[in-house]
């Protein structure tokens, strides 16, 4: 399954379809990740208040794997930092 993800309600969508699937409640996916099921609740509605290590186990124990997509044009030279002002030509590293 793919889904497109454009909001944490859209990640919060896949984890309940996920774990409904799976025949799990919000407590027992709780309990297996250390976390309270107020945190799954919250994430499933997408008010979760952070990025943090239990979303992504969450996600990893439901079996979701997140994969980025970006526009080929975003990707070349490396990023220049402060010491590449003035440098004609590409990044030296």
């Amino acid at each position: 399954m793919r889904a497109h993800i454009e909001s944490p309600a859209d990640i919060g969508r896949v984890v309940r379809r996920i774990r409904e699937s799976q025949g799990w409640s919000q407590r027992r996916l709780a309990e297996a990740l250390g976390v309270g099921q107020r945190y799954v609740h919250e994430l499933e509605v997408g008010r979760a208040k952070r990025l943090d290590a239990h979303y992504l186990e969450v996600l990893s124990a439901l079996g979701v794997r997140l994969v980025a997509e970006f526009d080929d044009d975003l990707v070349g030279s490396p990023p220049r930092t402060d010491s590449d002002v003035g440098q004609i030509g590409p990044v030296q590293t």
